[in-house]
């Protein structure tokens, strides 16, 4: 319905916003604004469960959690991904399902990457590996779009592991595929990702390497406020 496919509008005029606009994630979420133009995701969420459109409701969710996986707030995004649920039966037989399977597995291994408890490691890991299975499916299929999503997780599935030579291949394929494919955004986001990476490893060359190029792909995304995240933090990483 109308009402519907507004609150879809909304949701990703929304997060255009955040993305080229510097603003905090509090400025998303603010619960001040009382006109459509300044709706929050939580006034969307609001409205899409009164109207009852679970795919719309879904989606906003699925907005929300990519927004913050961007800005690397990944005990938010963890929090989220519990709270909303599996959305994939929301989704299916839409991409959407593609792209929650990727952020979830994102999200489920930087969350073993960061827990200090075994068993929660291994918890977190297990559910990256219940999407990393599923997107396999999917690539088996030929689902060229599945393609550089599987080498980032890869990616991070070998920092989990520790094996720094499988890391920086899978950082490097998941870049130059999503450059090939049309997906600057998640270009941007594997080099962002490996910068941050070989800089927790002392290596200072492939650090520059690719928060350099994450900083440019966000730039040509017109992402001109993760721009300047980036840019703040290669300085805090590089002291530079």
């Amino acid at each position: 319905n109308q009402v519907g496919l507004r609150l879809f509008l909304l949701s990703c005029l929304l997060a255009a916003r955040k993305l080229r606009d510097n603003c905090t994630l509090k400025c998303c979420s603010s619960t001040t604004s009382q006109n459509s133009k300044e709706m929050d995701f939580e006034d969307l969420l609001a409205v899409a469960a009164d109207i009852g459109n679970n795919f719309v409701r879904a989606h906003i969710a699925l907005v929300q959690i990519e927004l913050l996986v961007f800005f690397q707030d990944w005990e938010a995004a963890k929090s989220l991904l519990i709270k909303s649920g599996d959305l994939r039966q929301c989704f299916s037989p839409f991409y959407h399902s593609v792209r929650y399977t990727f952020l979830r597995g994102l999200i489920c291994l930087k969350t073993a990457q960061s827990a200090t408890a075994w068993l929660d490691r291994r918890k977190w890991k297990k559910r990256a590996l219940e999407s990393m299975k599923l997107m396999c499916t999917w690539l088996k299929k030929g689902n060229v779009n599945v393609v550089h999503p599987m080498h980032l997780l890869n990616a991070e599935c070998a920092v989990l592991e520790e094996n720094k030579t499988d890391a920086k291949e899978m950082f490097k394929a998941a870049a130059a595929v999503a450059a090939r494919n049309g997906f600057l955004q998640d270009k941007a986001l594997a080099h962002e990702l490996a910068g941050m990476y070989f800089a927790a490893q002392g290596d200072g060359y492939w650090a520059k390497f690719n928060m350099d190029r994450a900083h440019q792909s966000y730039l040509d995304w017109q992402a001109y406020a993760k721009t300047e995240d980036v840019a703040e933090k290669s300085k805090s990483l590089l002291g530079k």
